[in-house]
């Protein structure tokens, strides 16, 4: 025998079971061979399209108050990406959720990511750090389509799904997020004010981030309509909100999700 242990390649197929594809020369024969099955996690897989598939196994506890979601990234290229599984809580929803939990994850435990040419970088800067899990695997997706070094956000909600003194963020389904700029400073900055400032805003970054957005669920969003070169303005898919001339704010969450 060799010596060597080779992992056998494992795909999934439409129902997300692992599949296992092995071809045998004589030399392998010989060779030990390791299968490794994935956990019974739920999982997100994100599609570059802004699909979102939930993968949830059959032994799933949905009663658990806390426990960990996989999230998966699909590229244009058809590259499998593994984000990282990360703990969520169950908490009873609030507004139009009263009577049903939610599951909701801290961005806290959201780092940058780089892998095979795919990447973001990533900041929670609020005192509502806490996301639906599902519109994690958005934000997720719209930043990696995207890829900007400096996304950050200001806040969903709290961890038991309010979002006081906001009433628009409950269930961590809305959320806010600063304006790109253009010396990439966005992470080390406060918030930019495109009322007094809009030529330091980033508009071409700014309009690809909100057609990502746009392309994985948030289909309403609040900013400020600006003046440049003499133009007034407003960002893609926004209309103008008062208090809304230092932040974006997504909602009108509806996302392209299958469930398998």
């Amino acid at each position: 025998m060799s010596g060597s242990i080779r992992e056998a390649k494992a795909q999934v197929d439409v129902r997300g079971c692992p599949v296992f594809n092995w071809k045998l020369t004589p030399r392998e024969r010989r060779d030990p061979v390791v299968c490794r099955l994935p956990p019974d996690l739920l999982t997100y897989r994100i599609h570059a399209d802004g699909k979102i598939e939930r993968l949830t196994p059959g032994n799933f506890d949905l009663e658990a108050t806390n426990g960990l979601i996989r999230y998966v990234y699909y590229s244009a290229d058809g590259v499998r990406h593994e984000l990282g599984d990360y703990a969520y809580a169950r908490v009873a929803g609030r507004g139009v959720m009263t009577g049903k939990f939610i599951r909701l994850m801290n961005l806290n435990e959201i780092g940058d990511y780089s892998s095979n040419g795919i990447g973001f970088g990533f900041e929670n800067d609020s005192r509502r750090p806490y996301i639906n899990d599902l519109a994690l695997a958005s934000l997720l997706g719209a930043m990696l389509e995207t890829g900007y070094g400096d996304v950050s956000c200001n806040g969903f909600s709290h961890a038991d799904g309010s979002s006081v003194p906001s009433t628009s963020h409950l269930n961590g389904i809305n959320g806010d997020l600063k304006f790109f700029r253009l010396d990439k400073a966005t992470r080390d900055q406060r918030s930019l004010h495109i009322d007094v400032s809009p030529e330091l805003m980033d508009e071409d970054r700014q309009n690809l981030f909100n057609d990502a957005l746009y392309r994985f669920g948030w289909k309403s969003m609040l900013a400020w309509r600006y003046q440049r070169n003499g133009q007034m303005r407003l960002l893609n898919h926004t209309r103008h909100y008062v208090g809304h001339h230092h932040h974006l704010h997504v909602q009108g969450y509806a996302p392209n999700v299958v469930d398998l």
